[in-house]
């Protein structure tokens, strides 16, 4: 029998870098949507004064259908951003719900009157297929290319197989980080090319043009990448849960609702009587966490809500006050509630600061945290609604 081992959950914890508010990240969608109305109203009038005098060259004719191309890939891009923020509006409350409305609602006069004010004769008429070419982003491309390719060689070079968890951890690590800079890079080349009127589409950035996609220079590289992390993820998962199963075996904390934050506890100190001692401390401090760090997990909890999760709806309705977001992280502080979802396994991955390894039946699922102190993971189990504990074969309990 191990001896008790109290976790220092104070020392633990790790507070996530706080965002803009969504009231500043709204006032800021303000600003610019003040510029765009004050830029396009000096492009209107541009075009107006020079409309009447007859002055309207074709240079001009080309600079006015920069600006309002520019001037409408910038109003898309904020309205994507409203749409991103709809989940965390919720937890900021009505009043910037309201603002969020009428900022919308702004976008898309403006995005009437640049259709109502854009002579038809500067409007570009389609282009076949066959007719495409770069232009004004060939050299974006010709830089950006090898950045595409180190992907590909990225994927290339990661593991099929490991000797230990350790080393799985790694590599799923750096299959994340990959995955991540390939999303960052195709939204940055699909935000220039939109710049010059180009629209890529897609995660392997197809050129998209009268109705059809063509592939790019960089389909090849990303598909290719994509596919090989997709190779490698399903090679490597059975045989982390063959290694899994060789060195760990699974041992029972207790249930009763609380089984995940005594597995949790199980798998770091190798104690039953810690678990049954201090899961209910685990529990404040998570909540505790999550509330500190709402606004980083509203959008995990929210899906739930918009999923119509039957869980999420037992779990608010279980306390009063405060928006769902807050009603669902304090219902976790109450024993025998049930926790273990996506937002909360995050939460105690970062919290913890150490990767946590969920063993399923047949898949290995890997929590990484926001920020990783080196320490050994947790690794636990789940079937069937019930966590248990995963030990070394020759640790006691």
């Amino acid at each position: 029998m191990n001896p008790t081992k109290q976790i220092a959950f104070s020392g633990d914890l790790v507070a996530i870098p706080k965002e803009p508010s969504i009231s500043e990240q709204l006032a800021k969608l303000t600003n610019r949507v003040d510029t765009l109305h004050q830029q396009h109203a000096q492009l209107s009038a541009r075009y107006q004064t020079l409309k009447a005098k007859g002055e309207v060259s074709e240079e001009e004719d080309s600079t006015l259908l920069n600006d309002v191309i520019i001037f409408s890939q910038l109003e898309d891009a904020a309205i994507r951003a409203l749409a991103e923020f709809k989940c965390q509006i919720e937890v900021q409350g009505p009043s910037v719900l309201e603002t969020a409305q009428k900022v919308s609602s702004l976008f898309q006069t403006l995005r009437g009157n640049v259709v109502k004010e854009t002579p038809t004769s500067i409007i570009p008429k389609p282009v076949s297929p066959s007719e495409v070419t770069f232009g004004p982003i060939s050299e974006i491309i010709e830089t950006s290319l090898p950045i595409a390719q180190s992907y590909l060689d990225r994927a290339n070079d990661l593991p099929d197989r490991c000797e230990s968890l350790e080393d799985y951890i790694q590599i799923d690590r750096d299959q994340q980080r990959l995955r991540s800079d390939m999303d960052k890079f195709t939204t940055m080349i699909r935000g220039t090319a939109a710049h010059h009127g180009v629209t890529l589409a897609g995660p392997y950035l197809r050129l998209q043009i009268d109705g059809q996609e063509i592939d790019s220079p960089f389909t090849a590289y990303l598909k290719n990448a994509t596919d090989r992390l997709a190779d490698s993820q399903e090679t490597r998962h059975p045989q982390q849960l063959a290694l899994i199963k060789q060195k760990y075996e699974a041992r029972d904390m207790g249930a009763g609702g609380d089984c995940f934050f005594r597995s949790i506890i199980g798998s770091m100190t190798k104690n039953k009587s810690d678990a049954d001692s201090q899961h209910l401390e685990l529990r404040r401090q998570l909540a505790d966490h999550m509330r500190e760090n709402k606004n980083y997990y509203a959008n995990s909890i929210l899906a739930l809500q918009t999923a119509g999760d039957e869980w999420f709806r037992v779990l608010t309705s279980n306390t009063t006050g405060g928006t769902v977001v807050e009603r669902y992280i304090n219902s976790l502080r109450k024993q025998s509630v049930w926790g273990g979802g996506e937002a909360e396994t995050q939460a105690m991955s970062d919290a913890l600061q150490r990767p946590i390894v969920i063993v399923g039946a047949d898949h290995v699922q890997i929590i990484h945290p926001y920020k990783d102190s080196g320490q050994e993971p947790v690794v636990i189990t789940h079937g069937s609604g019930h966590y248990r504990a995963m030990l070394p074969k020759t640790s006691g309990v």
